[in-house]
């Protein structure tokens, strides 16, 4: 199974930047719930990226996000995009959501599932240039939440 996973948003994520020239390319990895699950998806995903872009500086990238806070962040329109990503000063930027939840079904024992909803966006542009929603489910919200994480740390 990780096998087969562990390139579910780095293959993309990777082809889609790296056709752009590497050399001073600047991203930033938002977000925009704050929560602790979003934040440890966030710095895995950073420590995979600084190895090929220049992954900036997460107090600043929310400095400036927080100068232009958008209503829905993770629906914005091409003009809000435009405005975040010139006040970062970036050429892409990732927003990132991440959480684990209690599921149930009929006939099926309780179980979890940890996703990471990610949305790459251009600054130029203001178009969204990749989404990705990986999940994985679990009998303890634990190894599901590390099950998020390993292809992450597969890439390290």
């Amino acid at each position: 199974m990780i096998g087969g996973k562990s390139s579910f948003i780095f293959v993309p994520l990777t082809i889609l930047l790296l056709t752009f020239v590497v050399s001073g390319q600047r991203i930033a990895v938002l977000t925009p719930d704050k929560t602790e699950k979003s934040v440890n998806f966030a710095e895995s995903l950073e420590n995979h990226l600084s190895d090929k872009l220049k992954v900036l500086d997460d107090s600043m990238s929310e400095s400036a996000y927080s100068s232009a806070v958008p209503a829905t962040p993770f629906n914005l329109t091409t003009e809000e995009s435009k405005r975040i990503g010139s006040a970062i000063g970036c050429e892409f930027f990732i927003l990132l959501r991440a959480a684990t939840q209690r599921r149930s079904a009929f006939g099926r024992a309780e179980y979890y599932e940890s996703y990471a909803a990610v949305y790459v966006i251009s600054s130029r542009t203001g178009r969204l240039v990749l989404w990705k929603l990986p999940r994985f489910e679990a009998a303890k919200p634990d190894i599901a939440e590390n099950m998020l994480l390993i292809p992450l740390r597969l890439w390290q």
